[in-house]
């Protein structure tokens, strides 16, 4: 499996200068590439492939007024003209045409070879050792080394080969996410939710307005669009850090998890409608999408994926129809049994518990029974 550890760096006045020339360097060969490719499928009708666009960068370093190539690293160029090839192999799937790399938007480039680590410094190529905050240790073979720029600070993401931990026991559980509390397991463990961009609304709003009455390229707008993005900065560190801690926990309590299949792009649609048929409820509807969107459903679900599978666990999605409405104690299913957001109550057996706890262990015997179907499956396929 690969892993990724992200590290400070401690860049010196003249490794930062490096950075930027190989970040500008980057942008413009992705906008070049990718101006090539459109121009030679509207021209032509010809589709120009990573190989044929990595045989003339070579020939242009060669060429008069694009010496300055060769100071920039080979592996970071080429790193570039694959990603660019990755997104258009996304776009001939389904994915969205690739976009021009914008100078605040396009903040990285790569490395795949001549990596070395010596205690608190990297060795890069081009740029020599660089200094980062060796704050935790790890095993296995680098395969890539990914160079960051967030705001005015760089960071290092070293992608690492690794084993998946080996483990014995095994004990499954049920989650249902929420608003009110982000995981609740069929154990009846609530897992709160903070909501941090709900905590920091205020001040964001604050900002934003200061921002609107501004005067476009002033200073004074300047530094409130780096204050707005100090802020995000924030909130999403916020996020990742306490989704880091609980995803972790929970897969290092259970082998096994099941989730809700949840279609986040469904749930969040706005609610506003057209001329024709108006929306109902807009108001309410917009601040529900809010704070889904800042509970990280998706981004939870993700983490939990990959963790469970370095723990050499198991985690399998579930159709969430009905899991909120079915009786995990009788299996009666009627929509009266919710009887508000926290509480459930069968009409058929008069069970009483917590709805969310309810849902939860719905889903847990579900993911059971989908376990057992995919065991006898690949049984009597072997």
């Amino acid at each position: 499996m690969f892993k990724t550890y992200k590290y400070k760096l401690k860049p010196n006045y003249t490794q930062v200068k490096c950075f930027e020339q190989h970040l500008g360097a980057c942008r413009y060969l992705h906008n070049v590439a990718l101006e090539h490719r459109i121009c030679s499928y509207r021209s032509a009708k010809v589709s120009i492939s990573f190989f044929d666009q990595s045989k003339e960068l070579t020939q242009c370093k060669k060429m008069e007024g694009f010496e300055w190539l060769n100071d920039i690293s080979s592996e970071a160029l080429e790193g570039c003209l694959k990603r660019l090839d990755l997104s258009f192999k996304k776009f001939f799937k389904g994915s969205g045409f690739p976009k021009w790399a914008k100078k605040d938007k396009y903040n990285s480039f790569d490395f795949r070879k001549r990596i070395r680590i010596k205690s608190n410094k990297v060795r890069l190529p081009k740029i020599g050792y660089v200094g980062f905050y060796n704050s935790r240790t790890f095993e296995g073979k680098i395969k890539r080394v990914t160079i960051i720029k967030e705001l005015k600070s760089w960071y290092i993401l070293f992608c690492v080969e690794q084993k998946p931990v080996c483990r014995i026991e095994s004990q499954d559980v049920g989650i249902d996410m929420g608003v009110k509390h982000l995981m609740t397991t069929s154990n009846g463990e609530h897992i709160k939710n903070p909501l941090f961009l709900k905590v920091n609304l205020k001040h964001l709003r604050i900002l934003q307005r200061k921002l609107a009455r501004q005067k476009k390229g002033s200073n004074s707008r300047e530094k409130t669009k780096w204050q707005i993005s100090k802020l995000w900065q924030k909130i999403r560190r916020q996020r990742v850090d306490y989704l880091h801690k609980v995803t972790t926990n929970l897969c290092r309590e259970y082998t096994t998890i099941y989730a809700e299949d949840l279609k986040l792009k469904n749930m969040t649609k706005s609610a506003k409608g057209n001329m024709e048929n108006p929306g109902r409820m807009v108001k309410q509807k917009s601040g529900l999408n809010r704070s889904l969107l800042d509970s990280c459903i998706a981004q939870t679900l993700a983490y939990l994926e990959y963790k469970t599978k370095f723990q050499s666990g198991i985690f399998l999605k579930v159709n969430p129809a009905y899991t909120s409405q079915k009786c995990s104690c009788c299996g009666s299913v009627n929509k009266e049994n919710r009887k508000s957001q926290s509480a459930f109550q069968c009409t058929s057996c008069s069970f009483a518990e917590n709805a969310d706890i309810n849902a939860a262990k719905n889903i847990q015997a579900s993911g059971r029974s989908l376990s057992t179907k995919r065991r006898a499956l690949a049984h009597a396929c072997a």
